[in-house]
């Protein structure tokens, strides 16, 4: 569609006559400005909104500030018209509408010439208050912009007189107004003197727009009735190309069910069977799927016949590829439930004809089951078990066996599965037998070497363990485990329970495994006392040091708070003092004849670690105190510069306020508590900032105020009006602008 309009927007360009050789010079500064960047996506909008008003004969100005000097948006307006050249000397362009947008400054601005007073005088407020300004309360700057140009073309409209009045501006239709020769073309820079052009295009350009609007209009009607021709032409053949594909799957789904009928005939007979009857449901439930698929696609072919599709409209040739795209689904899913379900009736049928040769062998393996287990028993073996299973299997053999002479196909198949997995299971048990008892035995043998080795780490760890107690006292040792010797008897009764006699294999496992596990514990205890004594015997050394380091952390400590003591609170010094007693009745535990080293020395460190962070608390506190000092005085020195502004300055009524607000502040920070640091900086950094914001706003109410007279002084003649008496002057002298701003 977007080729098409293309092509013939291009056709109709070609089809006008050939443009005047002399074309308008450049005009001032740009149509749209976009300072902001709040347009983006938005802009071709806004152009188009603004060619319209340009199509009623208006210069269109667009302008999105992001914030003008001192917030004043008509008097930056009028500074913008006398830069880009639409005013010169008393004289502004008659023809010019301006439209802006301060974001920052939530300023709506509207302004326009001479031409426009009858329209717009009145009604530029309401177009800012209806058309812009709630798009721009949300956020839509474009759609402002766009909406405020739109409802200025649209009281144009309205206002324009009919033939034989006064037309826009006081001129008569026969008259020419100021600009009214460059109507639709924008005013290039120094145009007007005096409210005289200067210098006028050849031949206007509007003589072609009818002819420009009739050949647009003749493209985009043949452009829409093409589109709409290839459009259906494109729908006929997606249906015809869905129909043909819904044909193939139906041949694939018959041909499918062929299949599986093939399939089917070797099982017919097989009688009765659990796995004979989940493969006929599983068919059956397929060849439901096929026939409806089937049923659907027949259906279909009446009222979406290919025939009927070639002559179809948009509308039935979209509906009839949806239905032909499910049918399609439809029989291609039942298609591959078929096929699987002839994959699983070919199976069955092979394992129906396999099964008695199947039967045969597992006849044949009975029997090797049989002779295996006699061996067992002249060896020494007990098989009662052994003999009880393998006549199981027996039976489940002579079972299928019978039916499968009955011709009783499926119940055999099932018979002779079941016979499998119990032979599976004897003969598992039967060759299984040998290799447990001899990894019993290996066992029992690695056992034998491991005892008397557990034994006498047991014996180590008891001493050892005594040894600490006597030195060190009970709590330096009271955790580590006495573990008894690891007995030789249950050894000796695991290797009978694996004997030809006995023959209980699970008892002799689990003796084996409380053997190992006995060892493994003596060798652990050993191991974890001598870790103790090592780690003993190392704080033993280390002892003088960690008192050491503790008496230091305590001192300085002691001589942090001493220093700081003017600053800090009390309960410091009781800190400090608890902090002494403690570290007195460590060192003296640590003097005497059995010292618990473990306890002590956790303890010798986390008083160490304590009298750190007291003397790094006793550091933030002074920092707080002199952060304290050098907030209130930067809010006293801030409130001289606020009052130092005050002097000069002409407006000072919310300064004033600001100034005592500060002030109480100041009193309340240095009033508060003498160790309430935290509150005394807020509340002195909050009186400091209130006198900062309130000397900011009297520069700024300063500078404005400067701005606005040498403005006035130098260019009074060029200033825009801002409420409604300037704008209805503006028409009679045709050198101010009316309209103005408002708030959003």
């Amino acid at each position: 569609m977007h080729r098409i309009l293309v092509s013939t927007l291009a056709a109709a360009v070609l089809m006008l006559p050939a443009a005047p050789a002399s074309a308008a010079p450049a005009s001032g500064c740009a149509v749209m400005g976009d300072e902001a960047g709040v347009l983006g996506a938005g802009l071709p909008a806004v152009e188009a909104a603004a060619g319209r008003l340009a199509a009623a004969g208006a210069m269109v100005r667009v302008r999105a500030w992001r914030s003008v000097p001192g917030g004043d948006l008509d008097q930056f307006a009028a500074h913008e018209s006398v830069r880009c050249g639409w005013r010169q000397s008393s004289s502004l362009n008659p023809r010019l509408i301006l439209v802006t947008v301060a974001v920052t400054d939530r300023h709506t601005g509207l302004y326009y010439g001479a031409n426009w007073a009858t329209a717009l005088d009145g009604q530029w407020d309401r177009i800012q208050q209806q058309d812009m300004n709630p798009h721009f309360q949300a956020g839509d700057f474009a759609a402002g912009l766009a909406g405020g140009l739109d409802g200025i073309t649209q009281q144009i409209t309205d206002a324009a007189a009919p033939p034989g009045d006064t037309a826009p501006g006081g001129i008569a239709p026969g008259d020419t107004a100021p600009g009214d020769q460059y109507q639709g073309q924008d005013v290039p820079d120094g145009l007007y003197q005096d409210g005289t052009p200067v210098d006028s295009p050849e031949a206007p350009v509007f003589a072609l727009l009818p002819l420009l609007i009739l050949s647009i209009g003749v493209c985009v009607l043949l452009g829409f009735f093409g589109y709409r021709f290839r459009r259906r032409s494109q729908a006929r053949r997606w249906a015809l190309a869905s129909a043909e594909e819904a044909r193939r799957a139906e041949a694939t789904l018959s041909a499918a069910l062929a299949s599986l009928a093939t399939a089917e005939a070797p099982v017919e007979d097989a009688g009765e069977g659990a796995q004979v009857a989940t493969v006929r449901a599983e068919a059956a439930s397929a060849r439901r799927s096929a026939e409806g698929a089937l049923r659907r696609i027949r259906e279909l072919a009446g009222p979406y016949a290919p025939e009927l599709l070639r002559r179809a409209s948009s509308a039935l040739a979209g509906v009839a590829v949806t239905r032909w795209d499910d049918a399609t689904a439809q029989a291609s899913a039942a298609t591959n439930a078929v096929t699987a379900a002839t994959a699983s009736m070919t199976s069955l049928s092979e394992l129906l004809a396999a099964t008695p040769q199947r039967i045969a062998e597992l006849g044949r393996r009975h029997s090797a089951a049989a002779t295996a287990i006699a061996r067992l028993a002249a060896d020494g073996w007990k098989t009662v078990d052994l003999t009880a299973a393998h006549e199981r299997s027996g039976g489940l053999v002579a079972r299928a066996s019978k039916r499968i002479a009955a011709g009783q196909r499926g119940l055999a198949l099932d018979g002779a599965t079941e016979a499998t997995r119990s032979l599976d299971e004897l003969d598992a048990a039967v060759t299984g037998l040998p290799s447990r008892r001899t990894r019993i035995l290996d066992a029992v043998a690695d056992l034998r070497t491991r005892v008397p080795a557990a034994a006498a780490d047991a014996g180590a760890a008891r001493d050892l363990v005594g040894t600490l107690d006597r030195n060190y006292g009970e709590a330096c040792a009271s955790d580590l485990a006495r573990p008894a010797d690891p007995l030789v008897e249950p050894v000796a009764q695991a290797e009978a329970a694996a004997s030809m006699q006995v023959q209980d294999w699970d008892a002799a496992e689990r003796l084996c495994a409380e053997v190992a596990a006995a060892c493994e514990a003596a060798t652990g205890a050993r191991t974890a006392a001598q870790a103790r004594a090592a780690e003993l015997t190392w704080i033993a050394t280390e002892l003088p040091r960690t008192l050491a380091a503790a008496g230091s952390a305590t001192e300085d400590a002691r001589a942090r708070i001493g220093y700081y003591a003017a600053e800090l609170p009390p309960r410091l010094a009781d800190e400090l003092a608890a902090t002494d007693r403690r570290l007195a009745s460590l060192t003296t535990l640590a003097t005497g004849s059995r010292p618990p080293l473990l306890t002590l020395h956790r303890d010798l460190v986390t008083h160490t670690t304590d009298a750190y962070a007291l003397a790094g608390r006793a550091e933030q506190i002074h920092g707080e105190a002199l952060a304290a000092a050098e907030s209130a005085a930067e809010a006293a020195r801030e409130i001289r510069r606020l009052d130092s502004a005050l002097g000069w300055q002409l407006f000072g009524a919310s300064a004033s306020t600001a100034r005592q607000a500060a002030e109480t502040l100041l009193a309340r920070a240095n009033a508060a508590g003498r160790f309430d640091y935290a509150t005394r900086i807020d509340l002195a950094r909050r009186a400091a900032a209130t006198a900062v914001a309130a000397r900011h706003q009297l520069e700024a109410e300063r500078a404005r105020h400067r701005a606005a007279t040498a403005f006035s002084s130098s260019s009074s003649s060029s200033s825009f009006s801002s409420n409604s008496s300037s704008s209805s002057g503006s028409s009679s002298s045709g050198s101010s602008m009316g309209g103005g701003s408002t708030s959003w």
